[in-house]
């Protein structure tokens, strides 16, 4: 597990707090669940409860946030992907920001690093991956 000081982005300081730029196996595979449940829900449509596999990625991740606790961004996100909230056509683009909200609560950098494994472990290449790829082995 790799950890760096986090830029706070408020004020332009410094957080003294550790994020983790490379979590946990378990910690990232509860991110691909909760990620791979968005793109299911932009594509198809609203999940249909009770997601057991969502639930538990979402619970697992709440019981790491670190406090004061709030349960905002884990059940705004739920309501999305449920198709429940306010976000109507920016579904996609509210899901990701409680993504975010998760990964700050829990203390991981949510890096394109990260979120391209996340699309690699779904078996989809991202767009930043595929660049990198061209880029480094000169081809197309």
């Amino acid at each position: 597990m790799q950890a760096s000081l986090a830029y706070a982005g408020r004020g332009g300081e410094f957080s003294s707090q550790l994020v983790e730029t490379r979590p946990g196996q378990p910690v990232f595979h509860a991110l691909c669940v909760l990620d791979q449940a968005i793109l299911a829900c932009v594509t198809s449509g609203p999940l249909k409860p009770p997601q057991p596999g969502v639930r538990l990625a979402l619970a697992f991740l709440y019981s790491l946030s670190a406090p004061p606790r709030s349960r905002d961004a884990y059940d705004e996100l739920w309501r999305t992907l449920l198709g429940r909230s306010d976000a109507g056509p920016s579904r996609q683009t509210w899901a990701g920001t409680q993504l975010a909200g998760i990964c700050h609560s829990i203390g991981v950098a949510q890096t394109v690093e990260l979120m391209d494994a996340i699309a690699r472990a779904r078996g989809n290449e991202t767009p930043a991956a595929r660049a990198y790829r061209l880029r480094s082995t000169g081809s197309g």
